[in-house]
């Protein structure tokens, strides 16, 4: 969690700065709208994470690195885990409408609630930096637990030739 959340804190504040620094502020609706452009983000921080740690843990199950994990009937976040779709791209397309549905409207409720217009480009990369680096933060337990759930509960690790 904290690898995944700081490197995307800086990576995101970097990249969103490096784009914006030279532009104009950005408003809710038009050319330069950061609505859009926490949509976009959202979707594809949360499906990229999905499929890189789905992809990594996976890979650690079949070697023997790691083991299955099942926090058992008891824990909702296991049952929402378990009803994922069992392949990975199914799973990350899941996370991606999940971080869309999540951190996109709770972020914008708030900046009604503040009365907030415009963002200058700094003020907005940081913004971004630190919500992103949140939202991947939150979702690195519930994918790593789609990653090594049963395999009766979802995934079906192949053994690849050693």
């Amino acid at each position: 969690m904290l690898v995944c959340g700081s490197s995307n804190t800086l990576l995101n504040m970097l990249i969103a700065w490096l784009l914006l620094k030279d532009g104009s502020p950005l408003a809710w609706k038009g050319e330069h709208s950061f609505v859009v452009d926490m949509i976009a983000t959202s979707f594809l921080l949360s499906f990229i994470i999905s499929l890189i740690l789905i992809s990594v843990n996976q890979r650690k199950l079949t070697k023997g690195k790691v083991s299955e994990i099942d926090f058992g009937p008891g824990s909702r976040l296991q049952r929402w885990v378990n009803r994922l779709p069992a392949n990975k791209f199914g799973s990350a397309l899941c996370f991606g409408l999940l971080g869309l549905l999540v951190a996109v409207p709770l972020p914008l409720m708030s900046f009604v609630v503040l009365g907030v217009e415009v963002f200058a480009p700094l003020d907005y990369a940081i913004f971004k930096g630190f919500w992103a680096g949140a939202l991947s933060t939150i979702l690195v337990v519930p994918i790593v637990m789609s990653a090594l759930r049963p395999k009766s509960q979802g995934y079906s690790v192949i053994k690849l030739a050693d």
